[in-house]
């Protein structure tokens, strides 16, 4: 497969950051072509080239994404209180991610 070639797979869904009005303006006022992604550690963890910046239209992702709508569900909640734009661009990871 292309996957184990080591080829780019493209994604169903789109990998993106929510972000809020503020950090959407300070990117764009900023003019940069890298952003660091930082953990909540403090520690940079990625750096994103060629941001891009979308509105999030959230009743559209979910209704796309989960075929529904459960106000219940707790991914469909942390997508309505996101942000409401969405941040995306190519990503370097500066280590691998581990989860503990």
């Amino acid at each position: 497969t292309e996957l184990q070639m080591g080829l780019r797979v493209n994604m169903p869904i789109p990998i993106v950051l929510p972000i809020n009005d503020n950090t959407k303006d300070a990117i764009i006022k900023s003019k940069e072509k890298k952003i660091a992604l930082v953990a909540p550690t403090g520690k940079v963890i990625a750096v994103l080239t060629d941001p891009e910046i979308y509105e999030f239209r959230k009743d559209e992702m979910i209704a796309r994404v989960f075929g529904g709508w459960d106000k219940n569900h707790p991914y469909m909640q942390k997508w309505v209180h996101a942000g409401n734009w969405l941040l995306g661009g190519e990503i370097e990871l500066l280590e691998r991610i581990r989860y503990d």
